[in-house]
């Protein structure tokens, strides 16, 4: 995101499944939380990052947060 964005993730909770080295696993993520305390978000997806090379494939969905520079106290 250009101009960078600072957010901070409280009340996370969820999943990672699966979470294995081996060069074919991809572990579940399915994980919850809040922006900033207030906004909801949802991190989804797979990922393996202890393979070679790593796996990431994560869609973060936000709602409701203001993404101005410098417009938390970060």
């Amino acid at each position: 995101i250009q101009p960078t964005a600072r957010a901070s993730l409280t009340s996370l909770s969820g999943t990672v499944r699966g979470l294995d080295s081996a060069q074919i696993a991809r572990a579940d993520v399915d994980l919850r939380g809040r922006v900033d305390g207030a906004a909801p978000v949802a991190i989804t997806g797979r990922l393996n990052p202890l393979g070679r090379p790593a796996f990431v494939d994560l869609k973060l969905d936000f709602k409701g947060i203001d993404l101005q520079p410098g417009a938390g106290p970060y």
